[in-house]
Parts: C-alpha cells; structure tokens; sequence
C-alpha cells in the first residue's frame, strides 16, 4: 500500500512540526534566542549583569545599574559627564557621548566610563589611555574619587595638558 500526501498539507505539516517545534521547546525552557541575562544583545539593557569592576561596563548598560553595583554616586557620574541627574535610570553608557562638549577633545564614551570607574574606585583598570576624561570628571575624580598612585599621576598631568 502506498500512501501520497498532497504538496498544501505536507507544507503545513511541516510548518506545524518545525514551528511547533520551536514552540514546546521555549515553553520547556530548552529554547533560548539572543545572549540572555549576559546585556549583549539579549535587549535587557544590562539589567540583570552582574559587574564586579570598571572592565565589566558596556554601552548598553543603564548608568544607575552601574552606580548601584560598583557604588558609584549617580551625581558624581552625572557632574563628571554632563548629565541630567533625573535621566540616569534612562541613560546608557553609551549616551554619554551626546552630552560632552565636542571641544574637548577626542572621547570615548564607554572607555571614559571605565577609566572613570577605575579611578573612582581606585581599582586598576586596563589602560589609561583608551579614552580621554573631560576637565569635569578629572575634578570630580580628584575631589571624590579614590585613584592609585599612578591614576593621581594620570589624572593631575590630564589636567595641566
């Protein structure tokens, strides 16, 4: 006995099949697009990464989830980058770059932000070079901050150039 299947229900069975498919399988968990909780890509902002240093910080994080896991105070960040105090729960790393004055040089937001963060926290951080502080977040740095020795070296000769 030889059983033929039409060409309109053999493409809906296999539609059903491989979409079904996909279904059962995010239901059961087994099923996962994207990168997760990890804040790349996965559209969560970074809301549930965990950070434990200035290295950690990407451009799709939100300010305040950084302030809160590194302890940074929100209006240190906001004073040293020009920020609206009120916007940190809205603003991500990588905004920063929209509210520095272009006449102070070359900056990179996300690199400011974890040269900021290091020495802030006095934690080492990978280069010192990899962005370059505005005249604002020096000051704050210097007034709040707790840089090592060779950060206060980086920080004072940024200041004078």
């Amino acid at each position: 006995m030889k059983v033929t299947i039409k060409a309109l229900p053999l493409a809906i069975l296999t539609l059903v099949i491989l979409f079904g498919g996909m279904v059962l399988a995010a239901q059961l968990g087994l099923w996962q697009t994207g990168y997760g909780n990890s804040g790349g890509g996965s559209g969560d902002g970074g809301r549930n990464r965990q950070i434990s240093g200035a290295d950690d910080i990407r451009g799709s994080m939100y300010l305040a989830d950084i302030c809160s896991q590194l302890g940074i105070l929100p209006e240190d960040i906001a004073t040293a980058f020009n920020l609206p105090a009120d916007q940190m729960d809205v603003l991500r790393a990588k905004d920063l770059e929209l509210f520095v004055d272009p006449s102070a040089g070359e900056f990179e937001g996300v690199a400011s932000l974890r040269i900021f963060a290091a020495c802030y926290l006095g934690s080492p951080t990978q280069s010192l070079d990899a962005g370059i502080l505005p005249k604002s977040a020096i000051l704050v740095l210097l007034e709040n901050g707790k840089p090592t020795a060779d950060q206060l070296n980086w920080l004072t000769a940024s200041l004078s150039e």
